[in-house]
């Protein structure tokens, strides 16, 4: 039974993405999310998400995403293949995922896209 959605995000994730344009199927990502970081703009409701009760954030701070397989589904489209851990716990997801381009952004880091 679901009651509502709430919005929300996390305020520290860092990550790699090795991405060929060329080569879209060789591509891998792995993200690590610190669970800690949860914000719903409601702080009640936030330190309830990070309790034992939900994400146990003092036994595991990390939420993490490490891919496994690219797969092409159109000229720009891929279903990215891979494992979310959550509390501990790996499960199998896919993501879909749109190329929209490169482009060059203030935030890259000693030449590094």
């Amino acid at each position: 039974m679901m009651v509502t959605y709430v919005r929300g995000h996390f305020k520290n994730i860092h990550g790699r993405l090795n991405f060929d344009p060329t080569r879209p199927q060789s591509s891998s990502v792995e993200i690590e999310i610190d669970a800690r970081t949860l914000w719903t703009g409601e702080a009640d409701r936030d330190a309830h998400l990070r309790s034992a009760d939900f994400l146990d954030v003092e036994h595991h701070p990390s939420i993490r995403l490490r891919s496994r397989e690219v797969k092409l589904l159109g000229d720009h489209d891929y279903s990215v293949e891979g494992d979310l851990t959550i509390r501990g716990v790996s499960c199998p997801c896919k993501l879909r995922v749109i190329y929209l381009g490169q482009w060059q952004t203030p935030w890259w880091e000693n030449g590094v896209d």
